[in-house]
């Protein structure tokens, strides 16, 4: 298993240590831990191989190499994390009925993991949430346009949260509102990268494609063409030059594997 640590979750971590919440910061590396072993175990049980670990700020990223989910596994794997949260709390709440001199012990170990399982929730992707939203679209022809609306709300969450990031510099400073802030806009054009041009027209589809050809000239970019794709189709580009003579034909799997060389 391969481990990166992404710089965002160093200098979210660093800040807790320096401002002395150590005990906050260990127990957020256990909880997101916990929540993306939730995920590695329901991908595993559904045969997926995975061999790389990202830790982000707020959870964990794991992929493999060449992995493919089907959209209703990427659904299940999605969900298998905030489920995982939300049944850490629902468990530790109940320990309090039997036990209340645990709730003194344990609940910052419930916020956290309530805290993390919601935020994940939301249809922002890289974050679980949004990878669900985009498992239901991706074959629709809404995918494009869900793409276009989570950058605008992305981008707008994230004003809100800068804004009051910089309130809360004059009265008790949350790095908190800074770092999610920072972490959605570094995830904005992710979907397009990892999915429009990278699932969604290598995914095996059972259903019959119809075969069409579009006529580009030889300038035209790369992305340009990538954004005429529709899932439901499969795709020949007929090359032109400036004088309307054919110089070749790409194929739709030749154009994807063309940009994932830039």
């Amino acid at each position: 298993m391969t481990i990166k640590v992404h710089p965002l979750y160093i200098i979210f971590s660093f800040i807790l240590i320096y401002c002395g919440r150590i005990d906050e910061c260990l127990l957020y590396f256990i909880v997101v831990l916990l929540h993306e072993m939730a995920h590695y175990v329901v991908a595993r049980l559904l045969g997926y191989k995975l061999n790389h670990m990202v830790f982000m700020p707020y959870g964990i990223g794991i992929g493999g190499e060449n992995v493919r989910f089907q959209n209703k596994h990427e659904i299940m794997i999605a969900l298998a994390g905030p489920c995982m949260n939300f049944l850490l709390a629902i468990g530790t709440m109940a320990l309090w009925w039997w036990i209340p001199i645990m709730y003194s012990y344990t609940k910052l170990f419930v916020t956290i993991n309530l805290v993390l399982g919601i935020f994940n929730l939301l249809p922002f992707y890289p974050l679980d949430g949004g990878r669900v939203l985009y498992a239901l679209t991706l074959f629709t022809k809404w995918a494009k346009k869900i793409d276009t609306l989570d950058t605008i709300l992305t981008i707008g969450t994230s004003c809100i949260l800068l804004i009051n990031f910089i309130y809360s510099i004059f009265h008790e400073i949350n790095f908190t509102l800074l770092f999610i802030a920072l972490f959605l806009l570094a995830s904005i054009g992710r979907y397009r990268k990892e999915n429009l041009n990278y699932r969604l027209f290598t995914h095996i589809d059972p259903q019959p494609k119809k075969m069409e050809k579009i006529l580009v000239y030889k300038d035209t970019k790369v992305q340009t063409m990538l954004d005429m794709l529709r899932c439901d189709r499969y795709y020949t580009f007929v090359i032109m030059d400036n004088e309307q003579q054919i110089i070749k034909e790409i194929t739709q799997d030749q154009l994807i594997a063309l940009s994932r060389q830039k």
